[in-house]
């Protein structure tokens, strides 16, 4: 595999520092834009707003029963039967009017908090090797030692032993999101990609620091990020021809078996062998693993059938 340096810097300058500095190596490596969920404090806010929007319509009603049973001022009868009523009120203002519009503007609020929540719910997690590659940058000099201070500086790192990555939401995923196979591809290969030939993989690197590298900076700063779409698209191929093997294999190795409990014993590793390679190279469900497993079984049974029959 050949390595070819990109020209294209990362969008950062060697002075740049705390905030600033890790805004743009999580710009550059989308995979360490991890950010906390805040579970409590969004769902806090949502009861909040919930119980604002409550206490706003149990107002409203009371209103408007008042409005219903004073005699005084005719026009407050007609506010639940004409709206331009209700908008003009007795002396230009109507307790309605105000209620509602205070309802509308809770609403608002309360509707775009939840539809955020729900959008936040479905970002994916981030792995435990990408939290732990990003706390790793921050501690080391490359991230200036981590001098990020005051609250929120340390939302990444371990908490009793553990990165909490339940708490956590990443914006790009990349490979981590695809299925094992492919996963165990990339990591392996983006490693001894230099011996491998004939697969092209564009490297870059993130800048070091001129506090830490004064002038001339290093060639190799702390990583190298490895482009993965041709490892992946060669995982691809490889899957592509596996699964023809899986196929095909069992029908050609069935044909010259005779004996009835050895074909038995055949199907069963057969089987067991296809629904382990769905489950490892796909990201398919359990009910489609079982469903393509259910149908790969009776082809192999009415396969042996019919070879039986002719025997």
């Amino acid at each position: 595999m050949s390595a070819a340096s990109g020209d294209e810097r990362p969008p950062t300058c060697s002075c740049s520092k705390g905030y600033r500095r890790l805004a743009d190596y999580m710009a550059w490596n989308p995979s360490a834009a991890i950010f906390e969920r805040f579970r409590s404090a969004n769902i806090l806010n949502l009861l909040g707003l919930q119980a604002e929007i409550a206490r706003l319509q149990d107002e409203l009603i009371e209103t408007t029963r008042a409005d219903e049973a004073q005699t005084d001022q005719p026009i407050r009868k007609k506010y639940q039967y004409d709206w331009p009523a209700l908008q003009v009120g007795e002396d230009g203002n109507s307790r309605q009017r105000e209620l509602i519009m205070k309802l509308r503007k809770a609403l608002n609020e309360y509707n775009t908090a939840l539809m955020h929540q729900i959008s936040l719910s479905n970002q994916p997690n981030p792995t435990s090797r990408d939290v732990h590659q990003l706390c790793e940058w921050i501690e080391s000099p490359y991230g200036l030692a981590s001098d990020l201070r005051g609250p929120g500086s340390r939302l990444w790192f371990l908490k009793n032993g553990e990165y909490q990555i339940a708490d956590r939401l990443v914006l790009w995923q990349g490979s981590e999101g695809r299925d094992g196979f492919t996963r165990l591809l990339v990591r392996t290969l983006s490693k001894i990609s230099c011996v491998l030939p004939y697969l092209h993989v564009q490297t870059r690197s993130f800048p070091a620091s001129r506090e830490v590298f004064p002038n001339p900076l290093p060639q190799n700063d702390f990583e190298v990020f490895t482009t993965t779409g041709a490892i992946i698209g060669a995982g691809d191929k490889l899957v592509t021809v596996i699964s023809c093997l899986l196929i095909t294999v069992p029908v050609v190795v069935l044909n010259y078996v005779t004996n009835t409990s050895l074909r038995l014993v055949l199907i069963v590793l057969f089987t067991l062998a296809f629904s382990l390679a769905l489950a490892f190279m796909s990201d398919a469900k359990r009910k489609e693993i079982f469903a393509a497993t259910a149908a790969f079984v009776a082809v192999q049974v009415v396969f042996v059938g019919t070879v039986s029959g002719q025997c």
